[in-house]
């Protein structure tokens, strides 16, 4: 035989078993006539045997079939050819002589579901500075306390992980009466507690409402909405518990902001049943709410620790346990970051801090709102007093104080370059605050007119000699404490430092651990005090802050900037329903303070975290590292 023809029958054959090895397949497949039904009761036993033997002899015929084909196709091919045919030739011929199969009738299998892949760790370990009130007992967790526990709990009302505005969440669905008396809730129904050490949850539904407000109005309550729920529903008659997906409350005053009372800040849901189970003591040991995550431990000063639930009713989290470590100094919550012993940690804001994060290569990452204001307090700043002030706390007004005249608080804001001290400190990257720390630029009542103070130390010179000081006067300057913010000595400084320069006399800047008690009980009299405190609600911070409460017992809770004006302006503020109306109230009170220099602003901080990319691949932290992390996203 020649060897062309040698070659060609090599092919040949190859790819004969190629086409038998197809045909193996199809055969396995089923025939073309029979479709098998997409499910069945019940299965006959399976003859293995009987199905081998059949594919057998198909398999024979259909090799035989197919090698006559190719032999006959590459014969007479060969016969017409004066030359060899080629090995395209060969190819070619074998293609067409072997039929393309039919698809088979089988049905399309049904897919088993898709498994997420499996994190690169198990738990996500986040490092922080330690919470000043560490108690798991909801009611004294404190207003800044309960960060620590809300990774276990839902509330009525929650907060967008963007954008922070009020949604639904334990309740579905809430309205508010036209006189602004009553707030109707549809609850949710179906969620359920988490589980605890010999508990088993139950569903969550009015009654836990009823029994959250008898927690959060005893006299031991340390959250700030406590104040609130004990003058505003005194008693539970204030309560129509519909049905069990159905309440009402009916307050005893117009209150337009419950959907901030309600929220994740102060009113944090629990089970009645447990309570009942296992009291304050059982409760404290161990906290249950309906949250993305279970609490498994915590030892004070050291760490919280949580795991997550699965199938949550909201969003089951990714990892399967959640750690926050609780560092007070910054250094070594940088140092456990970079050596991978946590996979996020909040950071220094400033450049120098940001810088060192990143070079190592971490990722950086800051909060989508602000987490803290930092600005300047005015002592003394008062026009009036409470009834009973002088009496309980033996202060009285300072007629004498510079800061009195709105010439002296118009020059000490316009000597500061805020915008040295921005790209000094932070490069740029933080918010300017132009008015009082209750207008930030995403709330209604914001004005574009609301521009930060210019920076003019002549002019400041100027006003300072017109309202009878050209060589200026004595001043005390204190800052509080903070851990969020460790720079905060160095901004009081700076600050210090420019009033100086237009003739203020500052001997130290000292740090205090109680300035916000002294700004409270105006023991801060001719001086300023650097309070780099928590943003919350505008319209909180306006009822809280800025207004004196009509109860002495309730201790002062204005801290800034104390006049008749303001002070009507508030309580007018307070009782108004109509939203429109809100809104030009805000801007009215907001051209009080920006045009009377109420206060210091200077910027708004927006917290910054540093965090393994390897481990975390998106976490969007609104203000505080201990938030929404059944939201995150892991590698």
């Amino acid at each position: 035989m020649d060897a062309w023809r040698q070659k060609t029958w090599k092919v040949m054959i190859m790819l004969t078993m190629l086409g038998c090895a197809l045909l193996v397949i199809v055969a396995c497949g089923g025939d073309d006539e029979e479709e098998t039904p997409a499910s069945a009761p019940s299965a006959a036993p399976v003859d293995a045997a009987a199905i081998a033997d059949q594919v057998a002899v198909r398999l024979e015929q259909t090799m035989m079939e197919v090698s006559t084909s190719i032999g006959a196709a590459l014969a007479e091919a060969a016969g017409d050819q004066p030359e060899p045919l080629s090995q395209e030739d060969i190819e070619r011929i074998v293609r067409a002589a072997v039929p393309t199969p039919a698809p088979t009738a089988a049905p399309t299998p049904t897919m088993a579901p898709t498994m997420a892949p499996e994190p690169v760790v198990s738990r996500v370990a986040v490092a922080m500075p330690p919470m000043v009130i560490q108690d798991t007992l909801p009611r004294k967790a404190g207003f800044g306390g309960v960060i620590h526990i809300r990774p276990a709990f839902d509330f009525l009302i929650g907060n967008h992980r963007v954008t922070y505005e009020f949604e639904p969440q334990l309740a579905k669905e809430y309205s508010i009466s036209s006189d602004g008396t009553t707030w109707s809730f549809q609850l949710q129904d179906g969620v359920m507690f988490n589980d605890a050490p010999g508990w088993q949850g139950v569903e969550f539904n009015a009654d836990d409402v009823v029994h959250t407000w008898r927690e959060v109005t005893k006299e031991d309550a340390a959250l700030t909405g406590a104040v609130f729920w004990q003058r505003w529903l005194p008693d539970e008659s204030h309560f129509d518990v519909k049905g069990p997906y159905e309440i009402d409350m009916n307050i005893s005053a117009p209150e337009p902001i419950l959907d901030f009372w309600a929220s994740e800040l102060t009113f944090v849901m629990q089970s009645e049943d447990y309570w009942n189970a296992v009291g304050d003591e059982g409760y404290s040991a161990h906290p249950v709410g309906t949250g993305a995550f279970r609490f498994v431990s915590h030892e004070i000063n050291d760490h919280f620790l949580y795991e997550k639930v699965d199938n949550h009713w909201r969003q089951t989290a990714e990892m399967d346990e959640l750690e926050f470590r609780l560092i007070r100094e910054q250094a070594t919550r940088e140092a456990v970051l970079l050596t991978k012993e946590v996979q996020m940690s909040i950071i220094s804001n400033t450049v120098e801090g940001v810088q060192r994060i990143r070079d190592r290569g971490f990722a950086v990452v800051r909060s989508t709102q602000p987490s803290n204001m930092v600005e300047l307090h005015w002592g003394g700043q008062f026009y009036q007093l409470p009834e009973g002030a002088t009496e309980k706390f033996g202060v009285t007004l300072n007629d004498n104080n510079p800061l009195l005249d709105l010439r002296v608080r118009k020059a000490l804001n316009i000597a500061i370059n805020r915008e040295e001290m921005n790209q000094v400190f932070y490069g740029g990257e933080m918010a300017f605050m132009p008015v009082t720390h209750i207008f930030p630029p995403t709330d209604y009542g914001f004005k574009d007119s609301f521009v930060p103070y210019p920076y003019d130390p002549e002019e400041a010179k100027r006003l300072l000699a017109e309202a009878g000081y050209p060589d200026g006067f004595n001043m005390e300057v204190k800052f509080g404490a903070s851990s969020v913010i460790p720079e905060v000595g160095d901004l009081t400084e700076t600050v210090a430092n420019y009033w100086k320069a237009v003739g203020i006399q500052i001997g130290s800047v000292d740090q205090t651990d109680n300035l916000w008690g002294q700004m409270k009980e105006y023991g801060l009299d001719v001086g300023a005090g650097m309070m780099p405190f928590g943003r919350v609600s505008h319209e909180l911070q306006m009822v809280l802050n800025l207004k004196i409460p009509a109860h002495i017992d309730q201790n002062f809770t204005s801290h800034t900037f104390d006049h008749p004006d303001l002070d009507r302006m508030i309580r007018e503020f307070e009782v108004t329903i109509d939203k429109v109306r809100r809104i030009q109230q805000m801007e009215a009170l907001g051209d009080y303070l920006y045009d009377n220099y109420a206060t210091v602003p200077l910027f708004w901080y927006f917290q910054t975290y540093g965090y393994d990319p390897e481990v975390i691949e998106e976490y969007l932290g609104l203000r505080s590292a201990t938030v929404k992390w059944e939201y995150a996203t892991l590698r």
